[in-house]
């Protein structure tokens, strides 16, 4: 039986961890226009409410959206995998496509002759699964965003540059809070196309036994942020300085890799400009900073296991006082921009970079302050949203694609820095109480 279609294009989204009751409640109040539209062009139901499955963790769930079967017939059935022939209490994680026992409907589309384009599914997208020329496959190894789990070579810090310090101090913490879509350093194994997963994940991971509370996944609520405690002095020796100017030195790659920041005053006389040269030489510098504003596509250096990259951060000036006599600034994550292990066809790794741009880091930044989640994390998903937007739609036009499946984890992350106070426990450090009596205040102040 023959029919028309309703449409020539498919794109299938999803944004994970998307409450479908608050969703239909702010799409009443118009304030979420786009999903209305997609309501409206699309299909749906009227609750918004999915059937779903079981367990309800992220391979399991993605990997029966994209199958159309439970995890039972899929074989996805956890977040990670039993490796029985070593024991078992040693897993793997279970994105890996050659574990999933389904066909995905990807599959379908691209074997029946339509151009299909896979863009960060986190449930048995990668590695792709079917040789057809027309499948495009980008990541998939893991939730958080493209090349996360791959390319992330340093992890956000924030710099506190003041007048106040006469050395250097450097504030490395090793938080106890994780959060399983937050995956770094995973290993891909080029011989079979397959995932090789690195026995530090397996111990941070796996080999855990929860006994308090406290320690659940909730925890990354507590993850603290390493901070670059650094002084502020009247700045001497550049090629290019404005009188009046300050200065401080900004350390990445655990001290390898060193810069140098001035401090720079407006017409009125006030300091509110933070300039970053690779060196003192430089007569320009690589980024400028204004207090507020999140600056995306900052290309810069960095030194992992002895091996040097470029890099790309997003950088914020959070704060900085009149006087110059103290700032603060949020580093990102350091995104390898070379690495296209993650791209199929490997072509579209250079297509996306020249067209749209770097990889961009995203954040996962709490602390139980307000002005993190918001001021740091929020703004870095931002940034993510807008480039993946422009890579989709670029890939759209100029591949000519037929059906689009992709996701967002942001809701996901960001809910994770902060949704264990909605709830009054005794291992919450932060009641409801605390929350409402810091909103709207700005806890980096001096």
């Amino acid at each position: 039986m023959e029919r028309t279609a309703i449409a020539s294009k498919i794109l299938v989204l999803g944004v994970d961890a998307m409450d479908p009751r608050l969703t239909k409640k702010y799409v009443e109040m118009d304030l979420l226009p786009n999903v209305k539209e997609y309501m409206e062009r699309g299909a749906c139901r009227e609750d918004l409410v999915m059937l779903g499955s079981h367990p309800t963790v992220t391979p399991p769930m993605w990997t029966t959206l994209a199958c159309g079967c439970h995890a039972n017939v899929h074989g996805i059935t956890a977040y990670a995998k039993v490796k029985s022939e070593k024991g078992i209490d040693v897993c793997e994680y279970n994105f890996d496509s050659h574990n999933c026992k389904a066909e995905p409907m990807w599959n379908v589309f691209a074997e029946a002759g339509k151009k299909t384009l896979v863009w960060h599914w986190p449930g048995s997208a990668w590695p792709p699964t079917s040789d057809s020329p027309t499948l495009m496959v980008v990541d998939g190894t893991s939730p958080g965003a493209v090349g996360m789990a791959v390319a992330t070579i340093e992890s956000d810090f924030i710099l506190h540059a003041s007048t106040k310090f006469d050395k250097e101090i450097f504030d490395i913490i090793e938080g106890t809070g994780h959060a399983a879509c937050v995956i770094e350093g995973l290993v891909l194994n080029e011989e079979n196309e397959g995932i090789s997963v690195t026995e530090s994940w397996t111990q941070k991971y796996t080999q855990r036994i929860i006994t308090d509370l406290s320690g659940m996944e909730t925890a990354a609520t507590e993850t603290p942020l390493n901070t670059h405690n650094v002084p502020i002095k009247a700045a001497k020796g550049w090629a290019n300085m404005p009188e009046d100017a300050l200065e401080f030195s900004l350390t990445c790659s655990k001290g390898l890799i060193r810069y140098v920041g001035l401090i720079l005053k407006n017409e009125a006389g006030d300091y509110d400009t933070v300039a970053l040269y690779k060196n003192k030489k430089a007569t320009e510098p690589f980024v400028v900073l204004k207090e507020g504003v999140m600056n995306a596509e900052v290309l810069g250096e960095a030194i992992k296991d002895d091996k040097h990259y470029t890099v790309n951060r997003n950088m914020k000036l959070l704060h900085i006082k009149p006087d110059g006599s103290d700032i603060m600034i949020y580093i990102s994550a350091a995104m390898d921009a070379e690495n296209d292990s993650v791209f199929h066809p490997k072509r579209l790794h250079k297509e996306i970079i020249e067209n749209v741009g770097y990889l961009p880091p995203t954040a996962y930044v709490g602390c139980q302050n307000p002005d993190y989640i918001v001021g740091c994390m929020w703004d870095c998903w931002n940034v993510s949203a807008q480039w993946q937007a422009k890579a989709l739609l670029h890939l759209i036009d100029h591949e000519d694609i037929d059906i689009v499946f992709s996701h967002f984890h942001n809701v996901d992350l960001q809910t994770h820095s902060f949704i264990k106070h909605l709830a009054e426990h005794d291992y919450n450090r932060q009641p409801v109480e605390v929350a409402k009596k810091m909103d709207g205040k700005r806890l980096y102040t001096n």
